[in-house]
């Protein structure tokens, strides 16, 4: 990973929005910057004259050794006032910070100690940088579909009736780790109908049965990057229902995909499954929004839905899951994780059987 670049990209936005350094707590933007897993217990400050890790003596040695780049700030105290030497130190007059994850509790000790110095609020700065992947990122992500793939078909091969959604579950998670994960990238849903009509319906031990469908929701962690996959389980002959709705999410799925590619309007591709399903009569069943990106975070930018703004670039990583829901009944869905090329674009989890 280049982090130099990805500082340097975030300096270049602090110029532009005329700040001088900026706090980052979220997890999540700490790895992206430095490759630290802050664990909730690190800050960075970067700023024009100098990048910071503000933590304790539990990541001196892996600061020590892999960041040279970065001034270790061990807290020996209060951490309030180790962020107030740095800002005296380097001289900030404007200090952004991260509105979504700096607490109540935080922002009024850290402003009060920070006086006279301007503590801005600053919402998805680094969250807008990680929208596109390097190919570093984009080779992480292949290797957790690529557990994930295995994880699943390991599942199809287990699945039988008897056989309940936790255990199945377990299986599941079991083999994540096992093809090289640090662990599933989230708590895997394993869903028979009727209980699948909740899109994140919780595993449950009723045994499967004979014409059950079953909605497998799963994904992998691997050296901190995510999938996310969904797919559908069988179990004996389907009925004409689940043909019937097991088709029009497919087509549904085909129909956005299809769509995507450098310059096209976000909302469009929303637009392209949920006109088809309506067209079907089946609108108020499709409960969330087409996609997600993907990650560092399981949902992180962009969101790919009718309200969403902006166009889609290469480098763009995100699922197309649409679902139909329909209760007392259960529910149905497919999702992929697709990667915006220069032309067109590449579906990641399109080798994985539906």
């Amino acid at each position: 990973m280049d982090y130099k670049i990805r500082i340097e990209s975030l300096k270049n936005v602090l110029g532009r929005k005329k700040l001088d350094g900026i706090l980052i707590k979220k997890d999540a933007n700490i790895r992206y910057l430095c490759g630290l897993d802050a664990q909730g217990s690190a800050y960075l400050l970067i700023s024009k004259k100098g990048n910071f890790i503000i933590t304790d003596a539990r990541f001196k040695e892996v600061v020590q050794k892999e960041l040279p780049d970065f001034i270790l700030i061990l807290i020996d105290g209060s951490r309030y006032d180790a962020i107030k030497s740095i800002v005296k130190r380097v001289r900030i007059k404007r200090l952004g910070f991260e509105s979504d994850w700096l607490n109540y509790t935080d922002y009024h000790l850290l402003k009060n100690r920070l006086k006279p110095i301007a503590f801005l609020p600053t919402k998805d700065i680094i969250e807008n940088l990680r929208i596109i992947k390097d190919p570093d990122e984009i080779n992480l992500i292949n290797r957790s579909v690529l557990i994930a793939r295995k994880a699943y078909l390991y599942a199809k091969d287990k699945i039988r009736p008897g056989l309940n959604g936790d255990r199945l579950a377990v299986l599941i998670d079991d083999k994540i780790r096992r093809a090289g994960a640090a662990r599933p990238a989230f708590q895997t849903i394993v869903a028979q109908n009727p209980y699948s009509s909740q899109p994140h319906a919780l595993v449950t031990r009723e045994p499967f049965k004979t014409r059950s469908a079953v909605v497998v929701d799963m994904g992998a962690l691997y050296k901190g990057y995510n999938s996310d996959l969904t797919r559908l389980l069988f179990l004996g002959r389907i009925s004409s229902k689940y043909r019937l709705i097991y088709s029009i999410i497919k087509t549904a799925q085909r129909l956005a995909i299809d769509k995507i590619g450098p310059g096209i309007k976000i909302s469009e591709i929303d637009k392209a499954a949920r006109q088809y399903i309506a067209k079907k009569g089946l609108k108020r069943h499709f409960l969330h929004s087409l996609g997600h990106g993907i990650g560092l975070e399981i949902h992180e930018l962009p969101r790919i839905s009718s309200k969403a703004k902006g166009v889609l670039l290469p480098g763009m990583v995100f699922t197309v899951e649409p679902g139909i829901y329909i209760p007392g009944w259960g529910g149905l869905r497919v999702e992929d994780m697709v990667l915006v090329r220069e032309k067109g674009c590449e579906v990641l989890t399109g080798d994985i059987p539906k």
